[in-house]
Parts: structure tokens; sequence; C-alpha cells
């Protein structure tokens, strides 16, 4: 795939982070993460991981689209649905890609974060209780669930 190919459609805070079209093309053409239950990474088997020591760039290897303005509407709506959750970490940000011809994907690219479970010296409680009050204030606000293996 191409930088050309790259296309960044918006992040949660609205401003873009410091990432090229180069480092998401490298990300999407390096080795995939292995998704295993209680590893770094757990994950759909149709979804793909692939990160570097700054970002993880996630996709659904079975979601695409026939046109590039098809898959920038769908992240756009997306986008705006994920801003009123107020889960998602500001630079989390959706990309329209096409890595094959006539075939567009979405991936969304977010800065690389320790997953609590894996932390060294173990998760701090109040970092619990942080994370089951936002879990709590999602589902009560949204009628929706995050999954609690991510």
């Amino acid at each position: 795939m191409k930088q050309s190919n790259v296309e960044m459609i918006g992040s949660i805070a609205g401003k873009l982070p410091c990432v090229s079209a180069e480092e998401v093309v490298s990300l999407y053409a390096g080795r995939s993460e292995k998704l295993v239950h209680g590893g770094a990474f757990t994950g759909k088997p149709e979804t793909a991981i692939c990160v570097n020591d700054r970002w993880v760039l996630k996709y659904n290897r079975n979601r695409s689209f026939a046109s590039a303005d098809v898959a920038r509407a769908w992240c756009r709506k997306r986008l705006e649905r994920e801003r009123e959750y107020h889960v998602y970490h500001p630079f989390r940000t959706w990309i329209v890609l096409s890595p094959e011809g006539g075939k567009w994907q979405v991936a969304n690219l977010t800065p690389f974060l320790t997953p609590l479970h894996v932390m060294e010296g173990g998760c701090p409680e109040h970092a619990l209780h942080q994370l089951i009050d936002i879990y709590c204030r999602f589902a009560a606000g949204f009628d929706k669930r995050l999954d609690e293996g991510l």
C-alpha cells in the first residue's frame, strides 16, 4: 500500500495526532498481533491489530467498502458516535485505507497504552474504581456495554 492510499478522517479530539501516512502504511504492512484471551491484545478473529512502540492500528479484515466516499461517511458517523461516548483516547483517529484495487477499508489508530491487566505491579485500585465508574456511566447513558475483554 502506498502513502497516498491513507486518508486521515478525524480524531476524537478533533485534532489529528502527529503520525505520518508512512507510519500507518508501515503498521498496516507489519505483522498482525496474535489475539489471545488474557494477553496484551484480545479481539474477534476478523480483527487485525498491528502495533509499534507508539501506535495501535486496528481494523476488521472482513469490512470493506466499494468506494472511498462510503468509507469516509462510515468513519465520520462512527467518529460522531464515539465523541459522544467519552470513553476513547482523544487521539483515537479513524482512517480510510485503499490497500488493494477497488476495495476500501477503515481502521482506527490509537496511541499504544499498557493494558491494565498486564501492568507491572498490577493495576492500582483507584484505576479499577475509575474504570468501573466509566463502564457504568457508559452502560446507563447509551444502553450499550463495553467489551470487558478490551
